[in-house]
């Protein structure tokens, strides 16, 4: 039995991680790419993810649901382009703007991402007090600017599991003037839909850090919104940024326009590629300049050759944090801390702190990289695009030997034929799913000749995808495997040309094969198949799973034929309890005369045993159509 578990307002239960990510894939239209050695993330276009185990617990699926919904957010609301030639911290802020500001444009054009989100980040605040009980976090001003600026940001759009202590930090270590002019630009970031607008506001904090006094600081915010994404949804890995025009303008300067007070800054967002300005203009004694986009060093607020910096200096005097009074408190740093202050000694720690450190931070506290902690199998069954995706048999074809195969499809396609005529005779039938109306026919489908049926009455009738895969292990050689081979083609040959119905043919053993698209080649390729290798049921179950949900068939059935064990009864039987949430009816047909408890486990009572692999396609021919 699958476990259930509810996080926040969320309801999750355990399942196979890489089919959830697949659907989410195909309900978002995003490409998801899964394999060993992938690093969490998107680039814009695919979202990456390690190989991910089949018995995924709640927790882990709903950090998978909660990560994919941030991840689309950047697909369809971020234009990475507009990071191209970032400093690392423009890059660092720009990050911390845009999470909150994605998320809010998901849940306006997804609601039901909201759930997913709140749950994901309730969950991760619960692990980070373990964590912290165990290891204190980094309480470096960048850190602390960090944590508390996404902290309220994500308030800001009543994200669950955030709390106001972290924003408190900082204020204790910016001052609450500084820290209120460094809000006011991050929530008119969030509250903005252009895509330059985080780039815009990482810009403008940068310039506003740069002033030496934040009370003498004017900040000008102009918004101008637009509609995001109107184009269609199959916009996929396209850039949001695009012609949208200036959509947000953020101004950052001084009142008083004097060089003694620091002079004039000024950050500026304009258009969508997100170009902006940061200017500063040094104080008497250090070595002045302006500089465009780039972390002060030797220049604008850099150190002076007299020694002077702001608010600290070799005498351990605090000067610039009071106005540009000197202080009588020794070590400006602590000085800076307490009481009323700029924050002038904690905006030139940001300013100045080296890369490395930077990176160190951002990946500790990036939403995306937290919440994909865990999801990688450890140890556990992990199954990879390798297993669950289309592996084109690339054998030599076989001649198909037409007499046997006929003697299975020509009864079958008949039988078909008249349950067909059958319910167009009615006005309902039923099926095990529900009842079915149809209009009532009389007269026109007397004569059982095919050609007369039309397709829309016909494609309503059917509606049904059928997915079959076959045993290929080593035991399977010699007759049950030709036997084998003859059924599935022969059923193939049955349904093909069928309105409203479709079907798929795979092999496994250890891994899964699949066909040609064109049943007269895939035909060939599944008669010359050999026998060869172990008998693994869970590549075979993602990989029919996965291909029944991408289709869009009232009916799914996926049956199993082999002549073994599972290899790992506990996956096989986690994706088959899956597939049977989705409403997908699973079968088993065993050819060794007798089902086996694993089997037993797996399928329910959809599983049959055949005592000559003779009447193999008989019987599937009856399962199949017993169950149309």
């Amino acid at each position: 039995m699958s476990t259930v578990k509810k996080i926040n307002n969320g309801t999750y239960r355990s399942g196979p991680l890489p089919l959830i990510a697949k659907a989410m894939g195909r309900k978002y239209n995003v490409t998801i790419d899964i394999r060993d050695g992938n690093n969490p993330c998107t680039d814009g276009k695919i979202i990456f993810l390690p190989g991910l185990s089949i018995d995924g617990t709640p927790e882990e699926v709903c950090k998978l649901n909660g990560f994919l919904d941030h991840e689309v957010g950047h697909i369809k609301f971020s234009d990475f382009s507009l990071l191209k030639g970032l400093t690392p911290l423009e890059k660092f802020l720009s990050n911390v703007l845009e999470d909150p500001r994605i998320e809010r444009l998901m849940e306006k054009r997804y609601p039901g991402a909201k759930i997913n989100l709140d749950a994901m980040y309730t969950l991760l605040q619960t692990e980070d007090a373990k964590k912290k009980n165990q290891k204190p976090p980094q309480e470096t001003p960048a850190a602390i600017l960090c944590i508390g600026l996404l902290n309220k940001l994500m308030l800001g759009i009543n994200r669950a599991g955030m709390e106001e202590q972290p924003w408190n930090q900082v204020v204790q270590t910016f001052g609450p003037i500084l820290s209120d002019k460094i809000l006011e630009i991050g929530e008119a970031v969030v509250q903005s839909d252009s895509p330059s607008a985080s780039v815009t506001g990482a810009k403008a904090i940068i310039a506003l850090l740069q002033l030496p006094n934040p009370q003498d600081v004017e900040i000008e915010i102009e918004i101008d919104g637009f509609n995001p994404h109107d184009a269609d949804e199959g916009d996929e890995g396209q850039s949001p940024g695009g012609s949208m025009g200036p959509s947000l303008k953020i101004k950052v300067k001084s009142k008083s326009n004097q060089p003694s007070d620091g002079g004039e800054s000024e950050g500026e967002g304009e258009d969508s590629d997100g170009e902006g300005e940061g200017e500063g203009q040094g104080k008497p004694g250090d070595k002045g300049g302006s500089q465009k986009g780039s972390k002060p060093g030797e220049t604008g607020q850099g150190q002076g050759d007299d020694g002077a910096e702001a608010g600290k200096s070799e005498s351990g005097e605090a000067k610039g944090n009071q106005k540009g009074s000197k202080g009588d408190t020794p070590g400006g740093s602590k000085a800076a801390l307490k009481g009323t202050h700029t924050g002038r000694e904690a905006a030139d720690s940001v300013l100045r702190i080296n890369d490395a450190e930077l990176d160190q931070i951002g990946k500790q506290n990036d939403t995306g990289t937290r919440a994909a902690e865990g999801l990688s199998a450890k140890g556990r069954t992990s199954l990879t695009d390798a297993h669950i995706q289309v592996t084109p048999w690339t054998g030599s074809p076989k001649s198909v030997q037409i007499l046997d195969v006929d003697r299975i499809a020509k009864p079958l396609q008949y039988r078909l034929e008249d349950l067909i005529q059958n319910r167009l005779r009615n006005d309902y039938y039923t099926r095990p799913t529900g009842v079915r109306m149809l209009k009532r026919r009389t007269g026109l489908y007397e004569t059982g000749v095919r050609n007369i049926f039309k397709q829309s009455e016909e494609q309503e009738i059917m509606d049904t995808a059928i997915y079959v895969t076959f045993d290929i292990s080593g035991s399977m050689s010699g007759k049950n495997l030709e036997t084998a081979k003859i059924a599935t083609i022969g059923i193939g040959d049955a349904l093909n040309g069928f309105e409203g119905l479709t079907y798929q043919v795979s092999s496994f053993d250890t891994q899964v094969f699949t066909y040609d698209e064109n049943w007269v080649k895939g035909r060939q390729q599944i008669a010359g198949t050999p026998a060869n290798g172990g008998t693994a049921y869970g590549p075979a179950f993602m990989h029919g799973v996965d291909w029944l949900q991408a289709t869009d068939k009232e009916r799914k059935l996926f049956v199993l034929v082999t002549d073994g064990e599972p290899g790992d009864p506990a996956d096989a039987n986690a994706v088959a309890e899956y597939a049977r949430e989705c409403g997908i009816e699973v079968f088993g047909l065993s050819i060794v005369g007798q089902v086996s408890r694993s089997m037993r486990d797996i399928f329910g009572k959809n599983v049959d045993s055949i005592q000559d692999v003779r009447k193999l396609p008989a019987v599937l021919g009856d399962l199949i159509e017993n169950n149309m």
